[in-house]
């Protein structure tokens, strides 16, 4: 029991450690962002990623997860065929999501354009976020891969570096670019997090490449597609009340307020994301290797909950007791000509 307390808050300080320097590189540059390009530039900025994420959400199909669970099945067997078989049916399957995706944002641009930004002006730009795409879903399986080999190590400094990296590139193109550097800030992120896990998912070494039949690929197919829409689904819902939310914002405010909105909306998200995505890294395979086992499952899932909840515990407490202090002090520092430049509070 001990152990398995201990194995979890191993893995989740590695992941986490990773998510705290990915949180503060982000708000470092959402920061420099805000500074450099005011509150228009901030919801601009949003409203982007909202597309990206929301086109990418539906081109992945939500078969992320179903990924991770075949791999870490196949590596529990300990058989590494069956892993290179499953690869390689991951491998097809998110080079069409890709190219699907891709082609689909490109043909929609000023439909998507008109619908969420209300100008066609942007359809290039909104065109341009087809290649954010492709470079997020081809992400999402190397992220997969080394998920359910259990490599924790490794997507921890995937997170790290990207961040870095992104980080870097953002702001210089923001800087020497301005506005017009907007598009480069969004697509560095996707970009980067596709390099760094090119790089670690190749340093698995080669599997050993074995003629499968088209009917076993097509198996394994229909087992991410039947489960992955149910994970798209619920991910899409969020997203699409996310970017409806921000164009109901921008239409019916201002794109000024847009840009607190993006800003509060990110600082508020933040710690929640970082304790569930730390522990879900470890947990979903672990949950899949003991899936056959009823009472293991049942003792991994209170023991993660158990740990959840004390990890949680902080952030609503620390909330919970400075949120009047927060909010009172940036309404009485912030005049209305600097709001969104000045949007970490306390």
């Amino acid at each position: 029991m001990g152990n398995s307390y201990r194995h979890i808050l191993h893995s989740s300080s590695i992941v986490g450690g990773g998510s705290v320097i990915n949180i503060a590189v982000g708000l470092l540059r959402m920061k420099i962002a805000a500074v450099l390009l005011g509150p228009s530039g901030i919801g601009l900025i949003g409203l982007l990623q909202n597309i990206l994420g929301t086109a990418s959400g539906i081109a992945g199909l939500g078969v992320a997860n179903v990924r991770t669970r075949q791999i870490a099945e196949a590596a529990a067997s300990g058989e590494e065929q069956a892993v290179a078989a499953t690869w390689r049916a991951l491998f097809w399957l998110t080079l069409a999501l890709a190219v699907l995706g891709v082609l689909l944002v490109w043909l929609l641009r000023e439909e998507l354009a008109w619908r969420v930004l209300g100008d066609r002006a942007h359809g290039l730009e909104v065109g341009w976020l087809a290649l954010g795409v492709g470079l997020t879903v081809a992400a999402a399986s190397q992220t997969a891969l080394l998920n359910g080999m259990r490599r924790i190590g490794d997507l921890g400094r995937i997170r790290i570096g990207s961040a870095l990296l992104s980080t870097l590139v953002a702001v210089a193109a923001i800087g020497q670019w301005g506005e017009q550097g907007i598009l480069v800030f969004v697509l560095a992120a996707p970009a980067a997090s596709f390099l760094l896990g090119y790089w670690y998912a190749s340093k698995l070494g080669r599997l050993p490449v074995l003629p499968s039949p088209l009917s076993h690929l097509a198996a394994q197919w229909r087992t991410m597609l039947r489960l992955g829409v149910a994970f798209m689904l619920s991910g899409v819902v969020l997203n699409l009340g996310q970017l409806l939310a921000r164009t109901l914002v921008q239409r019916e405010a201002s794109p000024e307020m847009l840009g607190n909105f993006q800003a509060v909306w990110l600082i508020s998200m933040t710690y929640l994301g970082f304790v569930l995505g730390a522990m879900g890294t470890d947990y979903y395979p672990r949950l899949i290797a003991a899936i056959h086992d009823p009472q293991a499952v049942n003792r991994l899932v209170n023991q993660q909950t158990k740990v959840a909840l004390l990890l949680a515990r902080p952030a609503f407490l620390t909330v919970f007791t400075l949120s009047r202090c927060c909010i009172r002090r940036s309404l009485q520092r912030r005049p209305p000509s600097c709001a969104g430049r000045c949007w970490v509070v306390c």
